[in-house]
C-alpha cells in the first residue's frame, strides 16, 4: 500500500522539488501572449505555443506589451502549496516578434474590412421598443442590462440563452440570430450581443468570420457589448454599435429614447403653435374679406352678416351643411361675392381640417390608447419609481378614464 499524504504535504513536497531542481531556476520560455493584465504592480502573462499555455507572473507593472506579441521570458517554474499551482516567475521579458494567433487575427480582420463586413453603421431606431438579448442566462449580464433600462417599463426584453465562450459557442449565436432573421419570434428593433469581462480564450469565439459575416448580413441592427471597454474583437468591428459593456449598451438605449419623446412633445408643442397661428391669419383673412364687402352686399342687415361671419370664424367646430344654409340665405343678393366668400370658407375649412390631422398624429394621447398609462402623485406626474414609496396614494391616467390606487 502507498503512503498517505495530507494536502499539505503533498503540496509542500512538490515545492521542494521544484526549489532543488536546478533546471527549474534560470531557464528562458518563448512564447505568444494569449492574456495579458495588470493588477496592482504585478502583470499576469498566460503564454502560449500550440496548444499548450503557460501561466506567467511578472512582479511589476508592465504597459509596453499586449496580446498577440511573441516574447521571450527568462526566470524560474515555482509550485505554491496554497494554491497547489506551477507559475513561471519572470525575472525578464524581451519582445521577438508577431505571434501566429495576432498575425492570423489581423489577417482575418483587413481582409473582411477590405470585403466591406465592417461598414455597418445603422443608428437605433427613434424608439426603441423590442429587445433581442444573446447571451448566458447564469451571468450578471443581463441583470446589469436590466437594472439600467428599468426606467422603460413599455420595453420588452427577450432573452436568447446561449453559450458566449468555449468551443462552438459563436455556432450558437449564429443559429439565434438567424431565427430572429427568418422570423420564428416578434419582430425586434435591435439585437444585443452582450457577454461580461473575461480574458482573450474567453472572447475568442466573438472573433470568428463567420460570425462577423451574419452580424454584418443582420437585417435588425445589431450592438456589440462584449467584455470590457478596452476588448475588441471581429464582432465589435462588425455590429453597427460597439458598447464598452452591456450596461454601457443599456445606457445607450435609454438615452435614445428619452431623446424620442423630448423631440416628440416638443414637436407636439411647435405642430400645436402652428396650427393656433395659422387658424388665426385665416379668420383675419375671413374676417377682412367680410368686412371690405359687408355694406355692399348686406347694408343695414347687419345682423345677417354678423351671423355669416361668425359661423366663418368657427369653422373648425361647425359643420360646412350649417354655414352652408346661411350663406345661401344671401345667395340671391351677389352670387358672384357668395361664391368667393364660400369658396373661401370651404378651402379653410379643409385647411384646418388637415392641420388638425396633423395634430391628431401627434397626440399623446394616442400613447395612452396602446395601453400604456400616466402616474399622478398628490396632482403631480411621477417619472421615476423611487419617487414612491410604499402606502402612497397614486392616480392612474389611461386612455379611457382614470383609477385609483395605493402603492404596495
Amino acid at each position: 500500500m502507498g503512503k498517505t499524504l495530507t494536502v499539505s504535504q503533498l503540496n509542500n513536497y512538490i515545492k521542494g522539488v521544484f526549489d532543488d531542481e536546478l533546471f527549474l531556476q534560470d531557464i528562458t520560455v518563448t512564447g505568444e501572449i494569449f492574456e495579458f493584465k495588470v493588477a496592482g504592480k504585478n502583470s499576469y502573462i498566460t503564454l502560449k505555443e500550440g496548444e499548450c499555455s503557460l501561466s506567467c507572473v511578472y512582479f511589476s507593472s508592465i504597459v509596453e506589451y499586449k496580446t498577440g506579441q511573441k516574447v521571450c521570458a527568462t526566470g524560474r517554474a515555482a509550485f505554491y502549496p496554497k494554491s497547489g499551482k506551477m507559475s513561471f516567475n519572470i525575472a525578464a521579458l524581451k519582445l521577438t516578434g508577431r505571434g501566429e494567433l495576432l498575425a492570423r487575427l489581423e489577417e482575418t480582420k483587413a481582409r473582411l474590412q477590405k470585403e466591406g463586413v465592417f461598414d455597418n453603421r445603422r443608428s437605433l431606431p427613434v424608439l426603441v421598443k423590442n429587445v433581442a438579448i444573446l447571451t448566458s442566462s447564469e451571468g450578471a449580464v443581463i441583470h446589469d442590462f436590466l437594472e439600467v433600462v428599468k426606467t422603460l417599463n413599455y420595453l420588452r426584453v427577450t432573452v436568447f440563452d446561449i453559450r458566449v465562450q468555449g468551443e462552438g459557442a459563436n455556432k450558437q449565436i449564429i443559429s439565434a440570430m438567424s431565427d430572429i432573421g427568418r422570423g420564428f419570434f416578434d419582430s425586434f428593433d435591435v439585437i444585443l450581443l452582450a457577454r461580461g469581462g473575461g480574458g482573450a480564450n474567453d472572447l475568442n469565439e466573438f472573433n470568428s468570420e463567420e460570425l462577423a459575416r451574419n452580424i454584418h448580413k443582420s437585417k435588425v441592427p445589431v450592438v456589440s457589448a462584449i467584455g470590457h471597454e478596452t476588448d475588441f474583437t471581429l464582432s465589435d468591428f462588425a455590429a453597427d454599435i460597439r458598447a464598452g459593456t452591456p450596461s454601457i449598451a443599456g445606457g445607450l438605449i435609454v438615452e435614445n429614447n428619452r431623446l424620442f419623446f423630448e423631440r416628440f412633445f416638443a414637436a407636439v408643442t411647435v405642430a400645436f403653435d402652428r396650427v393656433k397661428l395659422l387658424y388665426r391669419r385665416k379668420l383675419t383673412r375671413l374676417s377682412g374679406c367680410a368686412r371690405k364687402g359687408q355694406d355692399k352686399l348686406y347694408g343695414k342687415n347687419r345682423k345677417a352678416y354678423n351671423s355669416i361671419v361668425f359661423t366663418a370664424l368657427n369653422i373648425h367646430t361647425r359643420t360646412k351643411k350649417l354655414y352652408q344654409k346661411r350663406l345661401n340665405k344671401c345667395a340671391a343678393e351677389n352670387n358672384r361675392q357668395y361664391q368667393i366668400l364660400s369658396g373661401k370658407a370651404v378651402k379653410a375649412e379643409n385647411q384646418v381640417r388637415v392641420y388638425g390631422a396633423k395634430l391628431g398624429e401627434l397626440n399623446p394621447a394616442k400613447i395612452l390608447s396602446k395601453g400604456y398609462a400616466k402616474i399622478y402623485k398628490d396632482h403631480r406626474a411621477v417619472k421615476l419609481s423611487r419617487d414612491l414609496t410604499g402606502g402612497d396614494d397614486i392616480q392612474i391616467l389611461m386612455s379611457d378614464g382614470k383609477a385609483e390606487a395605493v402603492v404596495k
